[in-house]
C-alpha cells in the first residue's frame, strides 16, 4: 500500500491517498579561511554574559576584512547545515554587518531545527544568551519580513514546539506576525521579556536562570480570536462602577422612553407600505443628527426626487405645512442639512457598492450613520446553492461588520411580505415577515415596526434590543400629522430645531 522513491524523494499510500515528497533544498558549502576566537573575542562575548565555552561550541572564528577601505578584525558568525558551512555573518565591534558573498540565506544554529523544540530568535547573540542557559535557539539572519527561506524547511518544523523570542521593536514584531502566518498558531510560544528588547539584554540584566524561567512560562501564542475573562478588566470595572455608556435621544419624549440609540449598530425598521416607516425612519435620523450633531449618508430610493424628499424634511423640521414655510427658512434648513447629510444619488446599488462609496467618503468627512431605504431596491445576486434565508443572513452579517468598523448606526428599512387583508384592516406584520427569512429578527440589533390606524394614529413597535440597555420592548401609540408628516408621543416632546 506504500510505495516510496528513494531517487525521487516522493511517496505515496495507496489506501489513504497520504503523498509528499522531500522539497529540494540546495547548500552549497563555503571555503572559507578563518582563525581561532581571540581573547577580545572571548572578553567581548563575556561582557554580554556568553561563556567562552559557548563561543567555542558555536565555532565562533575571527577574520579581517575591509571595511571602509581599511581592514579591520572581525567577528565571524558560521552558519553550519551539518558540518559544512554555507553562510557567514561578519559583525565588527561598532555593530557593522556583512555577508559571505554568495552564502546560503538561512537560519543561525540551522542544526538546532532537529531538536524536539525550537525557540526563535533574532541574532546570533541572542541565539547564544539561550545556549547559554541550556536552550535550543535558531535565529533569523535579520529582522527581514521576507522569510521565503522558511517556506523550504516547514517540513521539518511540523509538529515541533516553535518559541517565538524576537526583538520587541517594530521590525521584529512584522517578522513574528510572518512566521505565525506561515507556521500557524497550533504549536506556537511566545517568550516575553518584559522591559528588555531581546534576551541577551535579558541575560545580561537578569542572569540565566531568570532567562530559563522565561522560556517556562511562555504561553501559547496570543489568537486575536480568543479572548480570556481578564481581558476586559478595565471594560468590567467601568460598566459596573460607571454604569452604561450613555447614547443618543431623539427629543420623541415617548420614545426616548423606550429607547437609546448606539453607533456600532444595525437597527431594522418594517412596516406595510403606507404605514410611515420611511417618514418615522426621516425624523429619527433627522433628530438624532441634529440633535446629537451627527452626519448622515442617506441612500433613499424610495422617497422619489430628492426634491420630495428634502420637502419631507423641512415640514418635519419646522413642525409646519408648505405654505406656512418662508423662503428663508428654506434656505436656513438647507444651509443646516448641508452639514449633517449626504445623499447616495445611484440607482439599485449592490450592499458592497454602498460601503465602497461610504469606505471613499470617509476619507473626506466622518459619518455617524448610514440609511438604506429600501432593502428591496437594491442589486441582490444570490448563488443559487443559497437559500432566501442563509442569503438574508449573509446580507446582515455584512452590515453588522460594516457598522462595527466604521462605528456607525446603520439603518435599513424592508419591506414585509404582502399581508392578509380583511376589509380596511391590513395585518400588522412582525420582523419575521422580512422578505421570508427569521434572519431579519435574529440578526438586527434594533427592530422596529410601524402600524398605522386611520390618518393620525400609528403604533410604534420596539420588537427588538439585542441588549437591555439599548431599550425596552412594546410599543407606544403616537399621533401623526399627515401635513406636516411628523410624529408627537407627547405634551413633553421637543421640537426638532435644536440647532
Amino acid at each position: 500500500t506504500l510505495s516510496v522513491n528513494i531517487e525521487k524523494q516522493v511517496w505515496k499510500c495507496f489506501r489513504c491517498g497520504w503523498a509528499g515528497g522531500i522539497p529540494k533544498i540546495k547548500y552549497e558549502k563555503l571555503e572559507v579561511s578563518q582563525k581561532n576566537a581571540t581573547k577580545t573575542i572571548y572578553d567581548f562575548f563575556e561582557a554580554r554574559g556568553i561563556s567562552s565555552k559557548i563561543v567555542h561550541e558555536f565555532g565562533i572564528k575571527q577574520v579581517i576584512k575591509t571595511i571602509e577601505g581599511k581592514p579591520k578584525k572581525v567577528i565571524a558568525f558560521n552558519y553550519f547545515v551539518g558540518n559544512d558551512i554555507v553562510n557567514v555573518k561578519y559583525r565588527t565591534s561598532d555593530k557593522n554587518f556583512l555577508q559571505h558573498k554568495g552564502g546560503k540565506r538561512t537560519l543561525y544554529n540551522f542544526n538546532g531545527i532537529f531538536k524536539d523544540y525550537i525557540i526563535i530568535c533574532e541574532g546570533e547573540i541572542d541565539v547564544l544568551s539561550f545556549a547559554e542557559c541550556g536552550l535550543n535557539a535558531v535565529s533569523v539572519p535579520s529582522a527581514n519580513t521576507n522569510i521565503d527561506f522558511l517556506s523550504e524547511i516547514k517540513y521539518l518544523l511540523k509538529d515541533k514546539k516553535i518559541y517565538l523570542a524576537l526583538d520587541k521593536d517594530e521590525a521584529g514584531y512584522k517578522t513574528e506576525i510572518e512566521i505565525v502566518k506561515l507556521l500557524g498558531l497550533e504549536n506556537l510560544y511566545l517568550i516575553e521579556f518584559f522591559d528588555c528588547k531581546d534576551a541577551n539584554q535579558f541575560l545580561i540584566e537578569y542572569g540565566k536562570e531568570e532567562l530559563k524561567m522565561r522560556f517556562e512560562l511562555a504561553e501559547p501564542y496570543p489568537d486575536e480570536e480568543i479572548s480570556k475573562a481578564s481581558d476586559y478588566i478595565d471594560e468590567v470595572k467601568d460598566l459596573l462602577l460607571n454604569g452604561y455608556a450613555n447614547g443618543f435621544k431623539t427629543g420623541l419624549y415617548e420614545i426616548d422612553n423606550s429607547s437609546t440609540w448606539y453607533k456600532g449598530r444595525v437597527a431594522v425598521i418594517t412596516g406595510v407600505p403606507g404605514s410611515g416607516k420611511s417618514t418615522f425612519c426621516d425624523e429619527l435620523i433627522l433628530r438624532l443628527s441634529l440633535k446629537n450633531n451627527l452626519k448622515t449618508l442617506i441612500f433613499s430610493s424610495e422617497n422619489g426626487e430628492r426634491k420630495i424628499h428634502l420637502e419631507r424634511f423641512i415640514t418635519q423640521y419646522y413642525d409646519k405645512q408648505n405654505k406656512e414655510i418662508t423662503e428663508k427658512e428654506i434656505e436656513t434648513f438647507l444651509e443646516i442639512a448641508d452639514k449633517h447629510f449626504n445623499f447616495l444619488e445611484i440607482d439599485n446599488p449592490s450592499i458592497e457598492y454602498i460601503f465602497e462609496k461610504f469606505e471613499q467618503q470617509i476619507k473626506h468627512k466622518k459619518f455617524d450613520i448610514l440609511v438604506i431605504d429600501p432593502y428591496n431596491t437594491l442589486e441582490h445576486k444570490r448563488p443559487r446553492d443559497l437559500s432566501l434565508t442563509e442569503y438574508v443572513g449573509e446580507f446582515l452579517n455584512k452590515c453588522l461588520l460594516f457598522a462595527r468598523k466604521y462605528d456607525i448606526l446603520l439603518f435599513i428599512v424592508a419591506h414585509p411580505k404582502k399581508m392578509q387583508k380583511k376589509g380596511d384592516y391590513i395585518s400588522e406584520p412582525t420582523l419575521y415577515d422580512i422578505s421570508d427569512s427569521a434572519n431579519w429578527y435574529n440578526k438586527c440589533e434594533y427592530g422596529i415596526v410601524t402600524h398605522r390606524f386611520g390618518d393620525s394614529k400609528t403604533k410604534i413597535q420596539f420588537a427588538k434590543f439585542k441588549n437591555k440597555y439599548m431599550g425596552k420592548t412594546g410599543f407606544k401609540l403616537v399621533e401623526f400629522n399627515p401635513k406636516t408628516e411628523t410624529f408627537h408621543t407627547n405634551i413633553n416632546d421637543i421640537g426638532i430645531k435644536y440647532l
